[in-house]
Formats: C-alpha cells, structure tokens, sequence
C-alpha cells in the first residue's frame, strides 16, 4: 500500500480479498494516517521491506485464478437448459 520511492503516495483498497475488502482498507487507512501523522514510521529501508515480504510472505495467498469464486455468474450457452431445448424443438416444427 506504499510506494518505497513516494513516502506519500497510498494505494488504499487496491487488492483483492477473499472476503471483505471495508476491513482491511479500514487498517490500511490508519496505518496511513499514523504516518501522516508521525505516530508511525516505517521501516528505514522500506525497499528491502517490501522485498523481503514479497519473497517470503506471512500468509500463503490462494491461486483463485484456476477456481472460480462462488459469486461468478455463470451463462449457459443457448439450448442448454432442457426447457429452452424444448422452445427451440417447438420453434423449428
């Protein structure tokens, strides 16, 4: 959420969560105000930071690339459902 060459740029909310993004961005938001307001400060090799948590993360990440999310709205091709194969049957007699 910070960029290692603009200690005051933010990218607040920009990620993809498996849940609720409203939680996460909330702690980003803070942890953004605390720097701001200097009752935080960040590492002082932000850079090597970011490098090493990008190499060996806290968490293990799901690849949800391969597997769609439960939400996915999926569209049957035409004809799929047996009551449109019907309409279609009617339709060409």
């Amino acid at each position: 959420m910070m960029h290692a060459e603009h200690p005051r740029l933010f990218f607040i909310g920009l990620f993809q969560p498996l849940g609720c993004i409203w939680p996460a961005a909330e702690l980003q938001a803070r942890l953004a105000a605390r720097l701001i307001t200097g009752v935080w400060k960040p590492p002082k090799d932000l850079r090597a930071a970011i490098d090493k948590e990008l190499a060996h993360p806290d968490v293990r990440q799901l690849d949800t690339r391969a597997t769609p999310s439960p939400s996915t709205i999926r569209r049957s091709g035409a004809g799929s459902s047996p009551r449109s194969r019907e309409s279609a049957d009617e339709r060409t007699r």
